[in-house]
């Protein structure tokens, strides 16, 4: 049963999720570039303003920001300065990676509260955006959507590395017992 859960990359809806956020991620990142094309051409080329372009580019930025950052939690290729390996080694490190994993899906589930508690805020008072009129809820839906990857993320991690360190599955694994490895060979020879 538990293997059969840890197998949880092979599910149809885990490689929809990941194409939604590519998606996003390109339609969000591509429309930050033209826009501030269109307000270079309209500015120095037509000498005219795109009034409300800065609305359309923070919108945009926003989705780009908070999706991306679930994107980099499913692919563990977020910004981290571990000094864990520096103090604990083997099974103690795995132990003390755990714990912070867990803490990270515990403060990821108190910002998708907070953000939900902001979304409902935001549509009980409603405001729109000065220039276009943009419900300013289209942007920071976002923070929730975003926040909520990075939970869903971090739980099945957390789950799945809880039972590779009950199993003792990385105990094997240099990299995970903050052992340098270090490869022989290379450009430098």
């Amino acid at each position: 049963m538990i293997d059969k859960v840890l197998n949880f990359r092979e599910n149809i809806l885990w490689k929809i999720l990941k194409l939604l956020q590519e998606i996003i991620i390109v339609i969000a990142g591509s429309a930050t570039c033209l826009l501030f094309v269109a307000e270079v051409v309209a500015r120095y080329v037509l000498k005219t303003d795109f009034l409300g372009y800065d609305e359309l580019v923070l919108l945009a930025v926003v989705w780009l920001y908070f999706i991306g950052g679930g994107y980099a939690m499913y692919k563990k290729g977020h910004i981290n300065a571990e000094m864990l390996p520096l103090i604990f080694k083997g099974r103690k490190l795995q132990i003390a990676r755990l714990i912070t994993t867990w803490a990270t899906f515990v403060i990821a589930v108190v910002l998708v509260v907070w953000g939900i508690e902001f979304v409902t805020y935001s549509l009980s008072h409603p405001s729109n955006t000065t220039v276009l009129r943009i419900p300013r809820v289209l942007g920071q839906s976002s923070l929730v959507i975003g926040y909520a990857l990075v939970a869903f993320y971090s739980l099945l991690y957390s789950f799945e590395d809880t039972v590779k360190v009950i199993r003792h599955e990385y105990d094997n694994d240099p990299e995970k017992n903050g052992i340098e490895v270090i490869e022989e060979g290379g450009d430098n020879e």
